[in-house]
């Protein structure tokens, strides 16, 4: 998820504004630097509660009432453009932008934005509605305030949808916690001990960054007992929030890119809100962290407040850094199925150019569906990627009417009497696997 434009309304330190993070046509802002201050600290809360389902929206109020409204007998409009991105959160051939907001606020209750009330118009944007936030994996949007504040011990990595709230709970919340960076480490050192993959492509990428910013060993430290867990309490403290920080974003993007067709994690979409890391990261090191989130997370959007002298320090070449508005794929038109006269088949033709393995099919295996059931006569070994024709015969007296368009496997069935029944010879031409081709 990206966001595109933001409009509030009613919104305290906002008022009624329309935020744009394009930099152009299909081109989106990466790093959009914030004067740090009320005004900001506000569009970072409202990106948040842009990306929280309702359930989520529904427990951050009753957890910290949000006092939002600038005129207090006036209702929050907060509306947004996400911008979707394939296959964690849409279909390949479905839209991609998404127009939706929040609206009330009055005693921190909270509703969907009716489509009258929008203001943004663009044909080419789907209106709808907040989602349920059923599940916390595909989409992924994290906030950070200005305290850091480690949980001690594992939180046992739960996947369930309130960790949507918990990733951006510091912006609301001053005394939210963050993932234990030593708990998280070795639940990535356990995962990846045994079997190569996800967990053990991260902890190498993170264990060579990490040593290059603590002066340590991360690696070697975590295959020793208890030598991680020593060298980092002697780490000074300003080293160690920053990292704190870090490898919380790690953990959840982690945790959300199960859904990502890529074997690296790191390249799942999302938005990150950092709201004064001046206050956990020390001068010297902030240019140094803010490399090291941009190759860690290269297809996140970050929004970053920042005082005067911090946006001075900022790396100049990562503000010239766009993101591409992704585009729906077409639709993939079904394959035509060719009517055949009335009659029964004898031979089946097996298209076997969809699959890359071998197929192996018993004599006496039944095919379901169609307008027949149909048992094989022979056993047969298919080689993949090719196209041959099997003997089968009719098993059901009577029907020719089509039960589905295509033939479907049947785990077991015996065959006796229709073996030696009358048949007719049909020979598809544009068959499919498993099919006959007729409807």
């Amino acid at each position: 998820m990206h966001f595109e434009r933001l409009l509030a309304g009613n919104v305290r330190h906002l008022g009624n504004r329309e935020h744009d993070f394009t930099t152009g046509p299909g081109r989106l802002r990466r790093w959009n630097l914030l004067p740090a201050g009320s005004s900001s600290s506000a569009l970072l809360r409202s990106l948040a509660m842009a990306g929280l389902g309702w359930r989520q929206l529904e427990k951050l109020t009753q957890q910290s009432p949000l006092d939002l409204a600038d005129r207090p007998d006036q209702p929050v409009h907060l509306e947004f453009v996400q911008l979707l991105h394939a296959p964690q959160e849409r279909g390949l051939a479905s839209p991609v932008r998404r127009h939706l907001g929040w609206c009330g606020g009055l005693r921190g209750q909270f509703s969907a934005l009716p489509k009258s009330a929008m203001l943004y118009r663009d044909p080419a944007t789907r209106a709808g509605r907040p989602d349920l936030g059923r599940s916390n994996v595909g989409r992924l949007l994290l906030g950070y305030g200005s305290q850091v504040r480690a949980q001690a011990g594992t939180d046992c990595f739960d996947i369930h949808p309130d960790q949507r709230l918990k990733r951006c709970a510091s912006l609301f919340d001053s005394e939210a916690q963050f993932t234990d960076p030593v708990a998280f480490l070795k639940r990535l050192r356990h995962k990846s001990k045994y079997r190569a993959g996800r967990a053990r492509a991260l902890l190498i990428r993170l264990s060579k960054d990490l040593s290059d910013w603590l002066g340590w060993d991360v690696g070697g430290s975590l295959g020793r007992m208890g030598a991680f867990e020593a060298r980092w309490q002697a780490t000074r403290a300003s080293l160690r929030r920053p990292v704190i920080v870090a490898l919380d974003m790690a953990r959840h993007v982690f945790d959300a890119s199960t859904r990502l067709d890529d074997p690296d994690p790191l390249q799942q979409p999302g938005v990150i809100l950092l709201d004064r890391p001046e206050a956990w990261c020390e001068a010297s090191r902030q240019p140094q962290f803010f490399k090291l989130l941009d190759t860690w997370f290269p297809k996140v959007q970050f929004f970053v407040a920042l005082s005067p002298s911090g946006r001075g320090r900022f790396p100049a070449r990562l503000l010239e850094q766009n993101l591409p508005i992704p585009e729906p794929q077409p639709r993939r038109r079904p394959a035509p199925h060719r009517r055949l006269p009335q009659g029964t088949v004898l031979l089946v033709d097996v298209d076997g150019n969809r699959g890359n393995k071998p197929v192996l099919l018993i004599d006496g295996e039944e095919l379901a569906d169609t307008k027949q059931h149909r048992v094989l006569n022979t056993s047969i070994l298919l080689k993949e990627a090719s196209e041959t024709k099997i003997p089968v015969s009719c098993t059901e007296r009577g029907r020719w009417s089509d039960a589905s368009k295509g033939f479907s496997k049947i785990d077991y069935a015996t065959f006796f009497a229709s073996l030696t029944s009358p048949v007719n010879l049909a020979i598809c031409s544009e068959p499919s696997f498993f099919e006959a081709g007729q409807s």
